[in-house]
């Protein structure tokens, strides 16, 4: 499936870009494809799975090592993909699920995410990892007796220590403040 590269940024999202390009962070962003997971009884949610990459760099321009790297998956909803800039239609849009509609919706291709997507829904993931458990579930709403909250609550911690690990604690706060509100 073809991937809308370039999407247009904002300026939260270009800010964030040249924060990184200041932190000599560069990354590379990878369609996985689209799936289709269901969780525990949930129906399934239709979605595009993206792998980002970041390296941060020490910044020598002779010969510039790579001194932290992560990897992190991200998904989309399918609602956000664009159809290609070559595609017009034909006067209005048609009837929602009506055999026109379905073949339309073919055409349309995933927009490859902006880093501040990833890295704010990193940050969010990564806001209550200091907590203690129980103060944690009791601030989400999940129940401290469940395995699910306890992996997910685990799953957010990991987030903490692997930003804490890639980013200097300047450029992590650089970065909360870029993505405040976001």
């Amino acid at each position: 499936m073809s991937v809308i590269q370039k999407p247009k940024l904002t300026e939260r999202e270009q800010a964030v870009e040249d924060a990184l390009v200041a932190m000599h962070v560069t990354y590379d962003v990878h369609h996985l494809g689209e799936r289709g997971e269901t969780r525990s009884g949930d129906r399934p949610w239709k979605h595009d799975e993206w792998m980002f990459e970041l390296v941060r760099r020490d910044g020598n321009p002779n010969f510039s090592k790579a001194i932290a790297a992560m990897r992190q998956t991200f998904r989309t909803g399918t609602g956000l993909r664009k159809f290609p800039q070559s595609y017009r239609r034909l006067g209005k849009p048609y009837t929602t699920n009506t055999l026109a509609w379905h073949d339309e919706q073919k055409l349309l291709q995933p927009v490859k995410p902006p880093i501040a997507s990833l890295l704010h829904s990193m940050f969010m993931d990564a806001s209550g990892a200091t907590q203690t458990f129980e103060d944690w579930c009791s601030d989400f709403g999940s129940d401290s007796d469940s395995i699910k909250a306890l992996e997910t609550y685990r799953a957010c911690q990991q987030i903490h220590n692997d930003l804490r690990k890639f980013f200097t604690h300047e450029q992590h706060e650089l970065l909360e403040a870029l993505l405040e509100g976001y």
